[in-house]
């Protein structure tokens, strides 16, 4: 049994991760706040699929509450969750002008506060030898924050900064490294020497990383595979230099090098075109 506790998971966003869990297979431990029933795209999910699922009430607010709900998530299920999904969070329209003690109060409780209890929680209800997941949900304000909506973007804000700290705390020989444009804001001579060096740690502790990055040169020197997405697809994926030597659309061949196109007809090996046969 695969396991995954989803907060907020009635609906909305997390009733949407909730619904694709359930088509991969999961067993489901829905929390919401109050007794209620499941979006209408959900609940459609989980009869379709059959998912095994239980609801869990509990104001993400009350701190009292978090640790009793995941200890009921455990007797009944009869085991710790194997993934937890963070994604409950409230909303204030506020500003600067408006933020109050109350709001921020609020705003941390549920989408700060919450999240590190209940992945602390999760920590301690695994076995010696137990691992699980946890995921908490951010949001794009904090990449680029608005002037609305201060007191929520503020404890995303924190959010993202707990994530980090709790990943360092729970998980210090972590399998997967994500590194999300880590090279961007160095200049060029410390971004080559700082690439190197990583690629370096990276095989010494035998880690893997998954490497986001707009940069090409970067990808291609940097992988051992590589992915080229296009509009959220994958549009080529396999070893660096196949991709850039045998690049399979025209897209793929001008986006990793800049490559000069010209028409040809293919028999499957052998492609005839005016420069003469090309394999």
């Amino acid at each position: 049994m695969k396991l995954a506790l989803v907060t907020g998971g009635y609906k909305r966003l997390g009733a949407a991760i909730a619904a694709r869990l359930a088509m991969e297979g999961w067993t489901l431990a829905l929390h919401c706040r109050g007794v209620q029933e499941p979006e209408a795209n959900l609940a459609a999910v989980l009869a379709a699929t059959q998912t095994q699922w239980s609801g869990f009430a509990a104001d993400l607010s009350d701190g009292n509450a978090l640790e009793p709900m995941l200890g009921d998530v455990v007797r009944h299920f009869g085991a710790a969750p194997d993934l937890l999904v963070n994604c409950a969070a409230t909303f204030d329209w506020d500003d600067a002008n408006s933020v109050t003690a109350e709001a921020m109060a609020r705003q941390f409780a549920i989408n700060t506060s919450a999240p590190v209890i209940l992945a602390t929680a999760l920590a301690r209800a695994l076995p010696a030898d137990g691992r699980a997941s946890v995921v908490n949900i951010l949001d794009q304000r904090i990449r680029q924050p608005h002037g609305d909506q201060l007191s929520y973007t503020i404890s995303k804000l924190a959010l993202a900064g707990a994530t980090e700290a709790l990943a360092r705390a729970l998980a210090p020989g972590s399998r997967l490294v994500l590194l999300d444009e880590p090279f961007s804001a160095l200049d060029a001579a410390l971004r080559a020497d700082l690439r190197d060096e990583l690629r370096r740690v990276l095989a010494a502790t035998q880690a893997t990383a998954l490497l986001v990055t707009h940069d090409q040169r970067e990808a291609v020197s940097f992988a051992d595979y590589l992915c080229v997405l296009r509009e959220g697809q994958v549009e080529q994926q396999g070893r660096p230099e196949e991709l850039y030597t045998k690049p399979e659309t025209p897209w793929v061949a001008q986006f990793l090098g800049r490559g000069v196109l010209v028409d040809g007809i293919s028999d499957g090996q052998t492609a005839a075109t005016a420069w003469g046969d090309v394999r």
